[in-house]
């Protein structure tokens, strides 16, 4: 009996941004890595070699921003970055509310409920009356406006 040929691993070159505020570019491979990612640059979506890829974690942009990259040839796992738990790809975090606001009641005030017979009108004749008193207590002493200025059908 034969064992399965087992396929052979594609090769791997991980970058991790290890920093939780900044996107890194890394100019000399023109590709920009966001904040708390980590990409395979080795994998079918990008066109580099190894040898473009070791450059520039020697003396290229990966190296020039080794405080904020870091370089694997294995996978890395979620445990390594525990300061990475708060941060989504540029989204706020939504905590779920136990008790959400639309299933509380609505709060009665009895002194807020308006009496019909309350001075014999309704709610809103006492609400149009109340504007023009507002209105009227706003109006300026001395008229130097147009809307404010009498007309003579007015004062007759």
């Amino acid at each position: 009996m034969s064992l399965p040929n087992k396929p052979k691993k594609e090769p791997e070159f991980w970058v991790i941004n290890r920093s939780i505020k900044k996107d890194v570019s890394i100019g000399d491979l023109r590709v920009t890595i966001r904040k708390g990612e980590r990409k395979n640059l080795l994998s079918k979506h990008y066109n580099f070699t190894i040898e473009q890829l070791k450059d520039s974690a020697s003396t290229g942009s990966i190296y020039k921003k080794s405080n904020f990259l870091s370089v694997q040839e294995v996978k890395p796992r979620m445990a390594e970055l525990p300061q990475m738990k708060d941060v989504v790809k540029g989204r706020r975090i939504l905590v779920p509310l136990r008790n959400p606001a639309n299933n509380l009641p609505p709060e009665r005030f009895e002194e807020l409920d308006f009496e019909e017979e309350f001075m014999g009108m309704t709610e809103e004749q006492f609400a149009a009356e109340q504007a023009d008193a507002e209105r009227a207590a706003h109006t300026p002493v001395l008229a130097v406006d147009n809307v404010f200025i009498a007309k003579e059908d007015d004062i007759e």
